[in-house]
């Protein structure tokens, strides 16, 4: 659903960092969906600094990095762009930490940060490093690195010298639909 396969055309610097933000934002969690509305939204790139090219191969955005699509949310301090062949090959996203949030289609939203998200396009694969936090609707879920295979769903994770932790609310009790109905009296005799 979230892949970017090499056949699309060129994406722009703005259009890839959003990319690697929905990706980490989404891919955390295997039941978290995406508002399918903000894929229709425009994408806003904005920071105080940008230099490169296409063909340079490398766009950096640097300082106080925002990126809003829709109800998409990624704050970092620096978004650099590799190319490859004309395509974008890697997306990084740096920041103290770099922070990404999105509401989702069954309602609440998810929210991850770490110091470093990489998405390496030709592996189909995203990473998250550094204090990674990652919140959905309340459950919480910790630790120095994740990896995650776009094509498999595959998450792992790595506690660094720690551990990685995860937090699992309980469901709320759904209330009973029917109200309860009184036995109905049985007929009294004269």
């Amino acid at each position: 659903m979230f892949k970017l396969a090499s056949h699309h055309p060129q994406p722009t610097s703005a259009f890839a960092s959003g990319v690697v933000a929905l990706v980490c934002a989404l891919s955390v969690s295997q039941s978290a969906f995406a508002l399918k509305t903000d894929r229709n939204q425009p994408m806003d790139l904005k920071a105080e600094r940008w230099n490169g090219s296409m063909q340079t191969g490398t766009q950096v955005w640097n300082g106080k990095v925002s990126i809003t699509q829709g109800s998409l949310i990624i704050t970092a301090d620096k978004a650099t762009i590799y190319y490859k062949d004309g395509a974008v090959d890697r997306a990084e996203l740096l920041g103290t930490p770099a922070r990404i949030q999105q509401a989702l289609d069954g309602g609440g939203q998810v929210s991850a940060q770490a110091s470093k998200v990489d998405y390496f396009l030709g592996a189909n694969k995203v990473t998250l490093s550094g204090a990674v936090r990652i919140e959905e609707n309340g459950n919480v879920t910790q630790g120095e690195r994740f990896d995650y295979a776009l094509d498999t769903g595959a998450l792992q994770g790595d506690g660094g010298t720690g551990q990685v932790s995860l937090r699992i609310l309980p469901k709320p009790k759904a209330a009973d639909a029917t109200p309860a109905t009184p036995p109905t009296p049985a007929p009294q005799q004269r």
